[in-house]
């Protein structure tokens, strides 16, 4: 967290819009969250396009994540549509879901290669090219 983000939170409020159709998020009482969002005038603010995810929901390679690697990417910028020598491409779910994005040592930002994420690519594309073929017409 940055110091900007540990400074809004003190004061133990988080807006967030009055409901999902105003892209507002909903958060159980009681439950450790992982989230994203943005500091305005020194108030922490979050929105359906960051991250609120349950922490008991999180994978094993995400928290690893959370806990020592993600800051390494932080000079890094992930994106769907283009790969350039500063950013990784997004390019499903599995990256959300077991990917880090980091500068590697020639500069450029790279995922970290890993056998969950390779595995989870390899099924997100069998299993698309199988729903490919069974709509073919022929």
């Amino acid at each position: 967290m940055s110091e900007k983000g540990s400074v809004a939170l003190k004061s133990g409020v988080l807006h967030t819009a009055i409901d999902e159709s105003v892209c507002g998020v909903t958060l159980k009482p009681g439950a450790t969250y992982v989230l994203s969002g943005r500091i305005v005038n020194l108030k922490a603010r979050i929105n359906l396009c960051g991250m609120a995810m349950e922490w008991k929901s999180t994978t094993r390679r995400q928290r690893k994540g959370l806990r020592m690697l993600y800051e390494q990417g932080c000079n890094c910028t992930i994106s769907k549509n283009k790969i350039s020598k500063d950013g990784c491409q997004y390019k499903n779910s599995c990256d959300d879901l077991y990917g880090i994005c980091s500068r590697q040592r020639n500069g450029s930002c790279h995922w970290i290669r890993n056998p969950v994420l390779a595995k989870c690519r390899l099924e997100t594309r069998n299993a698309t090219l199988a729903h490919i073929r069974k709509n073919q017409i022929f």
